[in-house]
């Protein structure tokens, strides 16, 4: 079975279905609900990270049945630093856990592959922890040609772990309304959800397009902030190279986690307020990128 999917919130409920059926119709119903949860989260972390279409491929193989997302962005899916009470970044270890076997490739027309073995017999058996998750599922890409585009040079003093703290939680923000997008996001748009899920829908999809907007920004500061953690550096300055056009995206997205912030605090979402300090250290960081770039002509 082989389904192009986009890169929408439809994808991952327009996934189960074809899942389903086919498992159906090749005698396999056993290992659909494993199946299904590795899918939605390997589409999941397509439609949230690559934003291109994919091809989702499900087939027999062996004792089992082999799920895989090719797309076009040539970055791993990744495990990242987070702190115990963090969301994110444990939908991989599910996929460990549910599979024989796991991994990505790089495609030869660009993009990557990535897949999971599901047999009756994986069991939840996997004992893989974060350093051997972190060998495969990295954040570096396979190596590209350099951007060479002209560009300003930001360079920002910042706290380590207060950044990791950051990034963290708002990761399980975006995850957390990425996947509000794709379990109610249809029902908005045909007026049929409450009103919280349609300010939620709202706000996901703000979220979404401002984070899409300032990914590279984004990667660049979390790229050079691991590698400080791994120096084991509590301060450290990062290098950055923007674009003009980025103090537009900086401030969307700053709009975007403040409005965050006000609906964490009126209890509309089901994450906890971000606390003062992180919301404090946002905006400083955030701020000094936009006076920077505020004051190129």
């Amino acid at each position: 079975m082989q389904v192009r999917l986009p890169p929408s919130s439809s994808s991952a409920h327009a996934g189960r279905v074809a899942v389903r059926q086919y498992l159906s119709e090749v005698g396999r119903t056993d290992l659909t609900e494993d199946v299904v949860l590795v899918m939605t989260e390997l589409v999941a972390n397509a439609v949230m990270h690559a934003r291109t279409e994919m091809t989702l491929t499900v087939e027999l193989e062996g004792e089992g049945v082999r799920i895989a997302v090719a797309d076009g962005s040539h970055v791993l899916p990744h495990w990242s630093p987070s702190s115990p009470t963090s969301l994110c970044g444990r939908g991989l270890p599910l996929v460990a856990r549910l599979s024989e076997s796991w991994g990505a490739e790089a495609l030869l027309d660009g993009g990557k592959r990535v897949w999971a073995q599901v047999d009756s017999a994986s069991a939840h058996t996997d004992t893989a922890g974060p350093d051997d998750l972190v060998k495969l599922w990295t954040d570096e890409p396979w190596p590209v040609e350099p951007d060479t585009r002209a560009g300003i040079d930001v360079d920002l003093e910042i706290d380590v772990q207060a950044m990791l703290d950051s990034r963290a939680h708002t990761e399980d923000l975006v995850r957390d309304l990425q996947l509000t997008l794709l379990s109610v996001g249809a029902a908005a748009d045909a007026g049929t959800a409450s009103r919280d899920e349609t300010t939620l829908v709202g706000l996901a999809r703000q979220v979404d397009a401002a984070n899409g907007q300032f990914h590279d920004a984004r990667r660049q500061m979390f790229d050079q902030t691991v590698a400080a953690a791994r120096r084991h550096q509590q301060q450290t300055t990062l290098h950055l190279r923007l674009q003009r056009k980025d103090v537009v995206r900086a401030r969307r997205w700053l709009e975007a986690l403040d409005e965050a912030d006000r609906l964490t605090a009126a209890g509309t979402l089901l994450l906890p307020p971000f606390p003062e300090e992180m919301t404090a250290f946002r905006r400083q960081y955030i701020g000094a990128i936009i006076a920077r770039l505020s004051t190129v002509t």
